[in-house]
């Protein structure tokens, strides 16, 4: 939740005393003939004197921040405590100016010096405290909270505590402090139980907590008289998305949508809206959401970002649609900034391969992702991080987030160097990646959790290269080569791509030993074959449903087992129940599981299937390597575009090519062949899984000399 400690209003000034604005003008012509001593004595005056009003005190204190008059602060804040009066939200508005002034220190000692000489003015208190929170001090703002209402808690009146309570509140969730936090609330409720903000803060509490209940328990009580109902909706949608009810955060943003919502709300809700849709698997209609979106506002870079990431994944008939939007998106992009792009020469800055200087240096590599951690692409990284010849490459991990887990560690321990850039724009990360001076900068994140094509906008290296993190184009012309292998990225694709197509002579992943897998037996106890898919349910469509229909169709007696984090929802196993409905299935013939904790726990849910099940057009590639690795066959689907074809390239990578389907008729033939010895299957587990591993999949050294090669031929070619 956002959390606003101020109005967005400017300090204004009308309303004030007439004699204020006419001083003032003395006092400029004053200072503009070098008589601030002067000067500061009669604003001394006027705010010791003639200042009654919030508007007074706000225009008096605009001359000083514009004629930067730091010696008079100490006397401006005394003035605050003879206030007759201050409209809503002064005090926020009397901080957000201070915090303006440039001056940090200046202005907390001329706050401590005030504070300290009239201990007990709540209001005075609390404009210090909201000062520190806009100087994120978050911790310095609780102690001093804390100590106001332990010296005079008891003694100040009930309206100057309920903004001391709630200030002290968020600056205690700030720190992390939920359950104080929640503590001071109650607290609160108790003097003030109809003040509105207490619902909004509570749920933030139990979010954090990660007690998502309760917090939807009090979002639903804030969202009737909340400010901002979109805000309040947007969060108990995340709530039913952290609980894996993205079905449940879809009702709640239909139901805001039908509201009178302005341009802004009503974009913010429509993304929102999409993104579940794409969460359940309904990507036709979170395309048809980011185009609403579009048809509204065509500049909208956000809406453009997701929407490729929709279109990547629905196969042939989107990629037209997909690279013309990509050229949309980048041109809108790059006509919004607030200077034009213009691209350095770096080309010029380095020695091309094979000069002697080069040849007496190693070739620059800069990592730029985002998922150094526990995370997919992280274990992708690995083998090339474990193996790369350190002789001739330098490789730096360019982060996008910061990650302090013990595999992020290790990762960036195997690097030549790891460079931060969380928390910089784009243009701050730009700066640092260019002064890198690389030779190549590899992306791994593509459209995927970060802004890194955005920083590759304006060219950064002589090459450019995608690996690991998408499966589609793109779209954008700094972006040279996309690396795949003769599966992922045949000759065929070539026109569905920005980028020149680069193809690995062997599978284009693998996954390293360290990574380590448990021991493949089955544990399978019925007498009947164990079908299962262990994919992400939002990769599940009716296309794949009809795949998998017709298997359990040929094969009569089976059993199909879904594990997900979704396998919960309700309306995905109505999708599920009412497809297998056409092929006779009946809905006990299914089982989900849902979440595991923990990787190796996972892993071995394996042991309970014979055979898996893989998905169209998004087909599984981390999914597909942990399937096999578990000595459990996987039934490919070989589609018509890369995100279609990653199964297949595993399969093909442990010489199980005829385990890979193309139609309906041929997924239900293999399933029928491979089910007819099940016995067989569960007793060769563990053969299937020494296969496996001692396959091109796990060949990490073979795949680090393989991109070793491919960087630097490119770097040639570029040359």
């Amino acid at each position: 939740m956002r959390e606003d400690i101020g109005s967005e209003g400017t300090v204004g000034h009308p309303g004030a005393s007439p004699l204020i604005p006419a001083t003032l003008q003395t006092i400029s012509d004053g200072i503009a003939q070098g008589d601030e001593q002067g000067a500061t004595s009669q604003l001394a005056d006027l705010f010791l004197h003639h200042c009654r009003t919030s508007n007074d005190w706000n225009l008096l204190l605009q001359f000083v921040l514009k004629n930067r008059l730091v010696a008079l602060l100490s006397t401006a804040l005394e003035a605050l405590h003879g206030l007759e009066s201050v409209e809503s939200g002064f005090w926020e508005d009397c901080a957000k100016a201070l915090s303006g002034l440039g001056d940090e220190w200046a202005v907390e000692l001329a706050f401590r010096q005030t504070v300290f000489s009239y201990p007990e003015a709540a209001a005075l208190l609390d404009a210090f405290g909201l000062f520190l929170l806009y100087q994120g001090k978050a911790g310095v703002a609780a102690d001093l909270y804390a100590g106001f209402l332990d010296a005079n808690g008891l003694g100040a009146s009930l309206n100057s505590l309920e903004p001391i309570y709630i200030h002290f509140a968020q600056a205690l969730l700030r720190t992390g402090k939920n359950e104080s936090a929640l503590e001071v609330l109650l607290q609160l409720s108790l003097i003030a139980p109809e003040h509105r903000e207490i619902d909004v803060l509570m749920a933030t509490a139990f979010k954090n907590l990660r007690d998502f209940e309760q917090a939807i328990s009090f979002l639903r009580k804030a969202l009737p008289h909340h400010a901002s109902q979109v805000d309040v909706t947007l969060d108990i949608g995340d709530c039913y998305n952290q609980l894996n009810r993205p079905d449940l955060a879809i009702e709640q943003y239909e139901a805001t949508l039908s509201h009178d919502l302005n341009q802004r709300e009503r974009e913010l809700m429509l993304i929102s809206l999409a993104q579940m849709y794409f969460r359940v698997g309904e990507h036709n209609k979170s395309i048809s959401l980011y185009r609403e979106v579009l048809a509204i506002d065509p500049t909208h870079v956000l809406a453009y970002f997701f929407l490729m990431i929709s279109l990547s994944v629905v196969g042939r008939p989107q990629v037209e649609l997909m690279k013309a939007t990509a050229m949309v998106m980048w041109s809108s992009y790059r006509a919004a900034q607030d200077s034009p792009i213009t691209v350095p020469d770096v080309m010029s800055a380095r020695v091309p391969l094979g000069t002697p200087d080069l040849e007496r240096r190693r070739i620059r590599i800069g990592l730029l992702s985002s998922e150094i951690g526990e995370h997919v692409v992280g274990f992708f990284l690995a083998p090339f991080l474990e193996n790369y010849d350190r002789s001739k490459f330098q490789v730096d991990i360019l982060s996008l987030r910061t990650f302090d887990d013990q595999r992020s560690v290790y990762l960036k321990s195997l690097a030549d160097s790891a460079i931060e850039l969380a928390g910089l724009d784009q243009f701050g990360a730009r700066d640092i990646v260019q002064a890198g001076n690389y030779d190549i900068v590899v992306d791994t994140s593509g459209y995927l959790h970060s802004a890194s094509l955005f920083i590759l906008a304006t060219r950064c290296a002589p090459v450019q290269c995608h690996y690991i993190g998408f499966h589609a184009t793109t779209g954008l012309d700094t972006i040279d080569f996309f690396i795949g292998d003769s599966e992922t990225v045949p000759e065929e694709f070539s026109a569905d791509f920005s980028e020149e197509l680069w193809r690995l002579p062997r599978p284009w992943l693998a996954r390293s030993y360290s990574d380590g897998v448990p021991i493949a037996k089955s544990m399978a106890t019925d007498e009947c074959p164990v079908f299962g898919c262990f994919s992400s349910l939002h990769k599940l469509n009716r296309q794949t449903l009809h795949y998998w229909g017709g298997a359990l169709q040929a094969v009569p007696n089976s059993l199909l087992l879904i594990k997900d984090r979704l396998s919960g929802v309700p309306t995905i196993q109505n999708l599920i129940f009412d497809v297998f409905r056409e092929y006779g299935v009946e809905p006990a013939r299914v089982t989900f599981l849902g979440q595991t904790f923990g990787w190796q726990q996972h892993m071995n849910h394996f042991n309970l299937i014979d055979i898996a099940f893989d998905t169209t057009p998004w087909s599984g590639a981390t999914t597909a390597f942990d399937t096999l690795s578990m000595g459990v066959p996987l039934i490919g689907i070989r589609g018509d575009c890369t995100s279609a074809r990653m199964s297949s390239s595993v399969l093909k990578a442990v010489d199980a090519e005829s385990w890979i389907s193309e139609t309906p008729e041929q997924f239900a033939s293999i399933a029928r062949q491979l089910a007819s010895d099940f016995e067989t299957l569960r007793a060769e587990k563990e053969q299937l899984q020494h296969r496996v591993l001692t396959s091109k999949l796990y060949d990490a050294a073979g795949l680090a000399i393989s991109l070793g090669n491919a960087f630097e031929q490119m770097i040639n070619i570029r040359s």
